[in-house]
């Protein structure tokens, strides 16, 4: 049986009366149970956010901006704090290549993927507005955080805006 808690202070209480009324009809004994924070990052939302990625990286190709002239003189400094060169080793041989890759490129335009998406232009806006390094230690709310500072610098910069997924695009990707 599923029942909804809520914290307040040190006590767990009943969420709501429907909730309360699961609880009354327990016997008195002890019982445990399994805790999940519905505040956390569900599946749905993960992929919805690497789907977003997927979106800006179309959209971005797809306006003519590669990676090298949507992020010109800043593509730099923006890849040594993406991957924080000259104060961790990269672990990722993936990462390291797509850097070097990107910063080795001879004047090479980079199109825009998923990954590259997610590397440079949200996990940096994501350190900066949460200090949280890692797409998975973030709650809904955060990713709406995120999100909102994103598509303001899309539109400020390139003139762009992406909606965020809804179950209705998931769904339609899908069908394909």
């Amino acid at each position: 049986m599923k029942i909804l808690l809520k914290k307040v202070g040190d006590i767990l209480i009943p969420a709501n009366e429907k909730e309360k009324a699961k609880i009354e009809k327990f016997a008195d004994a002890e019982y445990v149970c399994d805790i999940k924070n519905m505040d956390g990052r569900t599946l749905a939302q993960n992929n919805a956010l690497h789907l977003y990625f997927s979106h800006i990286a179309t959209v971005l190709n797809d306006s003519g901006y590669s990676i090298k002239k949507a992020l010109n003189h800043e593509t730099e400094y923006i890849i040594e704090k993406v991957f924080m060169w000259g104060e961790t080793k990269i672990d990722s041989p993936v990462l390291q290549k797509m850097k070097d890759r990107i910063l080795n490129n001879g004047g090479v335009d980079i199109d825009w993927s998923m990954t590259t998406v997610k590397e440079l232009i949200w996990r940096p806006i994501q350190k900066a507005r949460l200090d949280k390094d890692s797409t998975t230690n973030l709650t809904r709310s955060d990713i709406d955080v995120v999100y909102d500072t994103v598509n303001r610098f899309l539109a400020s910069r390139f003139g762009i805006a992406v909606p965020f997924p809804n179950r209705e695009l998931w769904e339609e990707k899908n069908k394909k």
